[in-house]
């Protein structure tokens, strides 16, 4: 809604000013460099007038009283002032004219959205499943993000998209997970603790920084009597360690240890024994995909702070985090001809699958994915190490290392895709 100025009747002196425009507010609007325009009411201005011992003239007759003067005015009044050292002068009154348009016209509605023209501006009137001041939102698509949408995962509805949560969380307040449980899977203690560590990581250029206590939780270890450990893998719940097939067609038995830092003996770690191995089924020694599988535990995991699951993301969470906006971590031990060191960490960028395919040649299919080739990182971490991303206070499995002995990490560790593998890993899961 705009206004022009249009005189009613001027006092003692007066002064015709051009018509003007500005937008209708209950503030003084400056037009030029002394003059200010007030919007006032008619009882406002009346008792300006009569306060101020003004006289105004209609057919050059002077209205002296309050009654005349609000049968003259209309609803709205402009006040004219003009300020001259300190001192306000009073230089006219004028009818504020509507010459508001359609504001309508340009169709500033979004999404079929209906527009009402109303006084000033106008209002989007939303079909059903949208939202925003011009109904620009879609309410059934699922926002992924750092900082807003759902916690975890979404799924797109008719009206309304739906949230829900990992293993050991449950939703709060429609978008928002919390524990669920005391031991949740992915739980990070500090989110600005993961920022500093990243932050260091990236200084020293990719070398791998040691796992301190509680850093690195769903680590396990696959070792043979006698061996410090020859694959590393990741819990997956209390009874169930994802490792890759290579790692578990080595030797016909072994054991599993987590809660470890070291390898060696240590306070606080869990010897667990295998019951059945789950090798995917595509899984081919010659072929680089399907390099899963599933060690199903007789006994169960005690879960602690120092112990914990990472948890599954669905696809469309995976697909988002294993973009170029989220680093990526590995875990694990440094890998030779067998495990040896300190429980390690590294960070690392997602490449993009068509640049992975020909880096790799034969190597990556479209079930894998590979890292962005980190030329003074740190080249320690073989099969079945673990690729985790963090994501609203919460650690998502997103790879697994599968890559031999043989290839050179400098140009990136080739990683099996767990999103694509979820078909398979959640019935699995479920029913163990």
């Amino acid at each position: 809604m705009t206004h022009s100025i249009s005189n009613i009747n001027n006092y003692t002196n007066n002064i015709l000013l051009p018509n003007i425009k500005y937008k209708q507010s209950c503030v003084a609007i400056l037009f030029s460099v002394k003059t200010l325009v007030y919007p006032l009411d008619r009882n406002q201005i009346v008792h300006s007038i009569t306060h101020n011992s003004q006289h105004v003239y209609e057919d050059n007759h002077p209205l002296t009283h309050a009654a005349d003067l609000l049968k003259l005015l209309p609803e709205r009044v402009c006040v004219v002032k003009q300020s001259q050292r300190n001192v306000s002068l009073f230089l006219g009154l004028y009818v504020c004219v509507s010459t508001d348009g359609d504001q309508c016209a340009e169709q500033p509605c979004k999404n079929g959205a209906m527009c009402s023209d109303s006084v000033g501006g106008y209002d989007c009137i939303c079909k059903s499943g949208y939202s925003g001041v011009h109904c620009e939102t879609d309410q059934t698509v699922c926002i992924i993000d750092k900082d807003k949408g759902c916690s975890h995962f979404c799924k797109p509805g008719y009206q309304s998209y739906q949230c829900s949560c990992a293993l050991g969380w449950k939703l709060q307040q429609k978008e928002k997970c919390v524990p669920a449980e005391r031991f949740p899977c992915g739980k990070v203690s500090s989110s600005i603790q993961w920022e500093n560590r990243k932050s260091s990581n990236v200084r020293s250029e990719y070398q791998g920084l040691n796992c301190s206590a509680e850093e690195c939780p769903w680590q396990a270890v696959l070792r043979i009597s006698g061996s410090s450990g020859f694959c590393s893998g990741v819990i997956l719940k209390d009874n169930l360690i994802l490792t890759t097939a290579q790692c578990v067609r080595k030797y016909g038995d072994f054991e599993v240890a987590v809660g470890k830092r070291l390898l060696t003996d240590e306070q606080g770690e869990q010897i667990l024994y295998v019951k059945q191995i789950h090798v995917h089924p595509l899984y081919m020694e010659s072929k680089p995909d399907n390099d899963l599988a599933v060690v199903e535990l007789i006994n169960r995991i005690i879960l602690k702070m120092s112990v914990l699951p990472a948890c599954l993301p669905n696809r469309d969470l995976a697909d988002r985090l294993m973009s170029e906006e989220y680093m990526g971590m590995v875990t694990g031990w440094k890998d030779s001809s067998e495990l040896y060191g300190n429980l390690m960490l590294n960070h690392l960028s997602y490449d993009k699958l068509p640049t992975c395919v020909e880096r790799h040649s034969g190597q990556v299919t479209n079930k894998m994915a590979c890292t962005m080739p980190q030329p003074k990182a740190d080249c320690i971490f073989g099969p079945g190490s673990p690729v985790v991303t963090l994501h609203r206070e919460v650690f998502f499995l997103t790879g697994m290392v599968s890559q031999f002995q043989s290839v050179d990490c400098r140009k990136g560790y080739v990683l099996q895709k767990v999103s694509r593998f979820l078909p398979w890993l959640r019935p699995l899961i479920n029913s163990l």
